[in-house]
This record gives structure tokens, C-alpha cells and sequence, in this order.
């Protein structure tokens, strides 16, 4: 089964039908009965539910009397009217929507939604009722004091729903609202089309009016070819040439767009490969020029090490070094008193030196002397003085 679908129709208080409520078959719905018992009204009311502009609604067959049906007649015998469909957007899901009619001429029709929250902008899911929850044409009756029971104002029904069975209603009084129903209808795929565009709106009318088989539709004869493509166009021959002849021009002109913008995407395709290429090379390049850093750096890094070994190394010599220089401050610093040291040696053996020339020159004397006098006696006289 396709959804949405329409579940039911319900009527409070609308010509021929009063209070009544129809459920539609998920394939193909009838509507049979003889002249004057409320068979067009339906599609009538079908069609006022989703076209809100009242110059737009076009009625399919006249009353009984043959008087021109108006809106302000569908009301019987009451103020205010409803129409509202139980729409199934998924299995056992639905959604409520419909339209106040009011019984005084010029007042506008209010269309409006029932769903489980007020803020439609939400989720399908979040807005849509269970089954049990479905409301129906009794539902908006409120019983009074005497029993009796009447048919709720718009004004009064939010309040009465939400009391009753706990649902909100939103109704849409005026142009602005009516075009966010439109949104809502369009948005929840209830529609598939957005009706708050002008053109859309009157194809749609104009389907709608062709289910009732409105009056300036004629499908037999020779002409009803014609009659149903005047009827969903409104469009002479004269019109459908021109605006062939325009759409074939804005055609000609989308097909020459159509080849600039080819080519324009060839050219990008191309200059896309390029770049492609392009790309290909640049992460071929980093990569390479990464790899070659990478290699500088490990030899940057070997070559730290090694100066980092010869900076232990000279620390190491430095200090061995300083060690000698303070030997070699020590030694410099004790070279006067060396100095003096071997100063008076020398002068010591300078004295020693003389002494002991003196000494050999003595010996030299005593010898000559000895040869002179071999005289013991003398010598030792003599070494004595």
C-alpha cells in the first residue's frame, strides 16, 4: 500500500451529509446515489479542503433548484460547518486536516490541522496519531447543558480538542497562514505539490474539479479531446502556439546554454585531470623532498654526535691542559727562588771552582816544591802554614 492515502472523510454539519463520516477503500472509492443526494459536494468539499482561493473554486454541478452553489450555502441550518480528512501517512499513522465554513456570506474558509503537537514544523513522526486517537465527526460536538448538542466554533475548538482527546489544533486564518498549511502539506509529502505557488495552485484546482465533472466539462462528442484540454488549460489554439513558439525559443536558448556549459565541463574535466596529474606530482615531490630531508637530517644528526664527541674530547684535553698549566703556573712561579737557588750554587761552585784551582795550583807548587826539596819534613812543614 502507497501512502499517504485518505482514510475517511467526515462532515459536521455541511448540506446533505450533516454529521457522517465516510472511510475510503485503499484502492477505489464510489460515491452512488440519485440527483440531489450530496455526491458532487464531496468532490466540492475535497476541492475547498486544498484550494483556499475562492476564485478558484469552481463547483461541479448546481444545487437541486438549479440556484448556483455558493459556500456560504453548505452549512445547514448552523453557523459554522466542517470537512476535514483522516489522512494515513504511514502504517497506522494519520494526520487530521480540514476547513471551517461559515454560513455568513464573504467569511473566509479556515483551514486546519489536528496532529499530536502544536508545532508542525516537527517531525511527521512526532506529529502524527495513533489509530484510537482518530477524530470524527461527533468529536467536534460539544454536548450543553439541555443536552442538546452543538457544533464547536473554530475559535473555541483547540481548547475543546485538547481537553477532549489531548490533540492540537492549528488553524490558519488569514493569506500568510494559509501558505504555511500550504508548506505543511507539501513538507509532510501529504502533497506533492507546493500549492502556495499560483500556478500550481490552479493546475491542482483544476484537477480537483475534474473528479466532480464540473459543468464546463463536457466529455462526449467529437470535441471532448479538446473540451478536457480547454478545460485543464484553458488555452486556445492561438495561446498553445504562442506558448509553444516561447517554449521552443527558452528550449533553443537552454540548448545553446546546454553546449556552451558541455563544453565549459569539458574544459574542467580536462583542467581536472591536469590537476590531477598535478597532484600526483606535488605528493610524488613532497614525498621525495621529505625523504631528502629526512636524509639530511640523519646526517645533520650523525654529524652532531660527532662534534658533540669532539666537544667531549677537547673539554677532556682543556682540562688536562689547565692541570699542566697550573703545574707549569706553580713551576713559574717558584723559578726566582730556583733561580737564587742555583744562583748561589753557581757562586758556590764558582768558589770551589777557584778553591780548587787554587788547591791544583798548590799541588802543582808542592810538587815542583817536592822535586826542589826532597825534604819530608819541610812539606809538612810547609802544608801546615
Amino acid at each position: 500500500m502507497s501512502f499517504p492515502r485518505i482514510y475517511s472523510l467526515s462532515t459536521v454539519g455541511i448540506l446533505k451529509h450533516y454529521i457522517h463520516d465516510y472511510l475510503f477503500h485503499p484502492t477505489r472509492t464510489d460515491f452512488i446515489g440519485s440527483n440531489g443526494v450530496g455526491k458532487s459536494i464531496i468532490a466540492d468539499l475535497l476541492q475547498m479542503i486544498f484550494v483556499y482561493d475562492k476564485d478558484l473554486i469552481k463547483f461541479g454541478t448546481d444545487g437541486v433548484k438549479k440556484e448556483e452553489r455558493q459556500i456560504n450555502t453548505l452549512p445547514y441550518k448552523t453557523k459554522c460547518a466542517y470537512c476535514f480528512l483522516n489522512i494515513e501517512v504511514a502504517t497506522a499513522k494519520f494526520i487530521s486536516i480540514g476547513i471551517q465554513l461559515n454560513s455568513q456570506k464573504g467569511k473566509r474558509i479556515i483551514p486546519f490541522i489536528v496532529a499530536k503537537q502544536a508545532e508542525i514544523t516537527k517531525h511527521i513522526n512526532e506529529l502524527s496519531l495513533e489509530k484510537e486517537e482518530l477524530i470524527f465527526s461527533k468529536d467536534l460536538l460539544k454536548e450543553k447543558e439541555s443536552g442538546e448538542k452543538e457544533i464547536v466554533d473554530i475559535q473555541d475548538l483547540a481548547t475543546f480538542l485538547h481537553e477532549k482527546k489531548g490533540l492540537r489544533l492549528s488553524f490558519f486564518s488569514n493569506n500568510e497562514g494559509v501558505n504555511t498549511y500550504y508548506k505543511f502539506l507539501y513538507d509532510k509529502n501529504i502533497l506533492p505539490l507546493n500549492l502556495s505557488q499560483d500556478k500550481n495552485l490552479k493546475a491542482f484546482a483544476k484537477v480537483i474539479q475534474s473528479f466532480s465533472k464540473a459543468k464546463t466539462l463536457n466529455l462526449s462528442g467529437n470535441q471532448a479531446s479538446r473540451n478536457l484540454k480547454e478545460f485543464l488549460f484553458e488555452e486556445s489554439d492561438e495561446d498553445i502556439l504562442v506558448n509553444f513558439q516561447k517554449e521552443q525559443s527558452e528550449l533553443e536558448k537552454i540548448l545553446r546554454e546546454y553546449e556552451s556549459l558541455n563544453k565549459d565541463i569539458q574544459n574542467l574535466s580536462n583542467k581536472q585531470k591536469r590537476l590531477i596529474s598535478l597532484r600526483k606530482l606535488e605528493q610524488s615531490h613532497k614525498a621525495k623532498f621529505k625523504s631528502l630531508k629526512e636524509a639530511e637530517l640523519q646526517n645533520t644528526y650523525i654529524d652532531l654526535k660527532q662534534l658533540q664527541q669532539g666537544e667531549t674530547e677537547g673539554k677532556t684535553l682543556i682540562a688536562n691542559q689547565q692541570i699542566k698549566l697550573d703545574e707549569l703556573t706553580k713551576a713559574i712561579e717558584s723559578l726566582p727562588a730556583e733561580e737564587e737557588a742555583i744562583k748561589r750554587g753557581y757562586e758556590e761552585a764558582d768558589a770551589n771552582v777557584n778553591m780548587f784551582n787554587r788547591y791544583q795550583d798548590l799541588s802543582n807548587s808542592i810538587e815542583k816544591l817536592g822535586e826542589d826539596y826532597d825534604t819530608p819534613y819541610l812539606l809538612d812543614n810547609f802544608l801546615l802554614n
